[in-house]
């Protein structure tokens, strides 16, 4: 599953790229959960306590700009995983958006084919990127890199995760658990 939030002002860019997603979702066979914002505070509010893989994200908003909310996603929330394709009418931000490391830049009106490439390219790097353990618990979702894991720890129908930075409590089966670790270094 490919996590995406899509944020823009108009409804109606909103409104059509999650319709082209939803049909590359059929088309390609891949479950995307997607999340519609229409300004950069309530994502920014989100991504708080949630994960995304891929935003699609307009550069001209209201209050905060796109490129505002990528810089607080790579410097507060220390995110350089989650891949950001920036939308605009205007194509003059080339110089802005370096210091975010987009994965790309498309034109409005969005070209359906064009997008399907970035979702192809954000799912093919999601399964060669480092291998990571993705579970939610009350706190939001997380995403944690192998080698950060120590260890995982079973009571009842919770798991505790001890990672370098700290532990995480999470409702799971051992089934689950074993299923995103299989290739992983973990007995």
């Amino acid at each position: 599953m490919i996590r995406i939030a899509v944020c823009d002002d108009f409804q109606d860019t909103v409104t059509q790229v999650n319709e082209y997603l939803a049909e590359y979702q059929q088309l390609r066979g891949i479950k995307l959960d997607i999340k519609s914002f229409f300004n950069a505070e309530d994502l920014w509010e989100y991504l708080k306590r949630n994960h995304c893989d891929l935003i699609i994200l307009d550069i001209e908003l209201v209050k905060m700009n796109g490129v505002e909310l990528g810089h607080l996603i790579r410097t507060e929330l220390k995110d350089n995983i989650i891949k950001i394709v920036y939308i605009s009418a205007k194509n003059c931000y080339d110089r802005q958006l370096f210091d975010v490391q987009p994965l790309n830049f498309l034109q409005k009106p969005i070209d359906k084919e064009k997008l399907f490439k970035m979702v192809d390219l954000t799912a093919e790097l999601l399964s060669s990127r480092d291998c990571v353990f993705v579970f939610e618990s009350k706190q939001g979702a997380f995403r944690i890199k192998f080698n950060d894991i120590l260890y995982f720890e079973s009571f009842d129908h919770y798991f505790k995760i001890a990672t370098k930075s700290g532990d995480y409590e999470f409702k799971s089966t051992m089934a689950e658990i074993t299923e995103q670790i299989s290739e992983a270094r973990f007995i």
